[in-house]
């Protein structure tokens, strides 16, 4: 069967509204939001130690792109920068977070001696 140009036409009228609809109507079920900074959850990522075959600054930039940061690298390593507002001042600067280290256990002390713990010498008279 071959294809008239009144079945082409008829079939034209009825995609272009569709595409129409659908052009206006896809952008509603978009949510419009800027991505927040979450510097505790930011922190709690940073406190566990990273798996044996990733570097540091690699799982640091992981962490901080997955809680909407800027991996920022500074003199004291990998840290992580928290968006700039749109209607920031010229003289502001950005937030950057370094990451959080876990605590080191009681064996650390008990590996040096005890000289964390040892008293401060009194001064010489």
């Amino acid at each position: 069967m071959a294809v008239t140009s009144r079945s082409g036409k008829r079939r034209h009228l009825l995609v272009l509204p569709a595409v129409a609809v659908a052009c206006l109507a896809g952008p509603s079920g978009v949510a419009y939001a800027s991505p927040v900074f979450d510097v505790d959850a930011y922190a709690q990522c940073t406190t566990t130690a990273p798996p044996p075959d990733q570097d540091v600054d690699g799982f640091v930039s992981a962490c901080c792109v997955q809680f909407a940061g800027v991996p920022a690298p500074t003199r004291f390593g990998m840290g992580c920068a928290a968006p700039m507002r749109a209607d920031a001042g010229p003289d502001e600067r950005p937030l950057i977070v370094l990451p959080s280290r876990a605590l080191p256990d009681e064996q650390a002390d008990a590996d040096l001696n005890g000289l964390i713990d040892m008293p401060v010498p009194e001064p010489l008279p």
